[in-house]
């Protein structure tokens, strides 16, 4: 069932959600992006408001912050192989090569990950995902508490 089908010309969707709802019909020729857009009292927000919207929650700025904090390390690193490579090879076919030789397990693996994710539960998926590196790092640390 649509929004233009509960909206309907008396507004019917304003009397099921009462006032916090967009009260009355559905402008003609309306997308879906321009109505999600709406805030509750019928009024389109600024471009930059609307985007920035999202971040009035804690946790999507936790999330945001500690994704960026990971992108720049990710760029930090490339760039420091692929200079730490030219450096001690001076080989230009080499700089190419590691970097394809990091990506070729995606390509290989991309079409059987798809299907198994379709079938796995995808909150253990991500859990096990983001701990791989710290199982792996772990029997290299020297920390007694193990």
């Amino acid at each position: 069932m649509s929004l233009r089908h509960l909206a309907g010309a008396g507004g019917a969707l304003s009397r099921l959600a009462g006032d916090r709802c967009y009260a009355g019909p559905l402008p003609e020729g309306e997308g879906d992006s321009e109505r999600a857009a709406r805030d509750f009292h019928g009024k389109q927000p600024g471009r930059a408001r609307a985007m920035l919207r999202a971040l009035r929650h804690r946790n999507f700025r936790l999330f945001v912050s500690g994704q960026s904090i990971s992108l720049i390390g990710t760029w930090v690193q490339r760039i420091a192989l692929g200079r730490l490579i030219y450096r001690l090879t001076g080989s230009a076919l080499l700089l190419g090569a590691v970097p394809f030789a990091g990506q070729s397990p995606t390509l290989l693996l991309a079409a059987a990950a798809d299907v198994l994710a379709d079938r796995w539960n995808r909150h253990r998926i991500l859990v096990s995902r983001l701990l791989t590196p710290v199982r792996w790092c772990r029997p290299c640390s020297s920390h007694p508490s193990s």
